[in-house]
């Protein structure tokens, strides 16, 4: 997603008020907020109803499946959220939590957005980067 893509809206001419880049699409994963311009995960989950990686995802949650009981799993650069709605809902009755890390704000507050849509109670997100060291980044806005 280009800078510009989450920060620059077209004018509603009858308000005088910018559209909203985000739009609700419903998926296999439950109710998603997306940003309406990003080209790739939203256009497939327009098209198709699941991600680009839908079997990466699929393997996941059978792999959390068999792990047992209260657990945790961590989505680090979670983008959208797909693999945090995806994997929450099936792991919720095991106990299991969802660590979701996202370093662009606008796109953590999506997460945040979707997870209530979907009374999902058992993932957490955290708008921080996650890597190797304790450096500045520069983040797209």
């Amino acid at each position: 997603m280009s800078d510009s893509a989450t920060t620059t809206s077209k004018i509603n001419p009858e308000t005088g008020k910018p559209v909203s880049y985000t739009i609700v699409v419903p998926t296999i994963y439950g109710q998603m907020l997306v940003n309406r311009h990003d080209i790739n995960q939203t256009g497939m989950l327009l098209k198709t109803g699941a991600a680009h990686d839908a079997e990466q995802i699929r393997f996941a949650q059978n792999l959390c499946v068999g792990i047992g009981r209260d657990f945790n799993v961590l989505d680090v650069g979670a983008n959208l959220g797909v693999y945090t709605l995806g994997i929450s809902q099936v792991i919720a009755e095991l106990g299991g939590v969802v660590h979701a890390f996202e370093g662009q704000r606008q796109l953590a507050h999506l997460i945040c957005g979707s997870l209530a849509l979907n009374s999902i109670a058992n993932a957490h997100v955290h708008n921080v980067c996650v890597g190797n060291s304790n450096n500045d980044v520069d983040i797209p806005k």
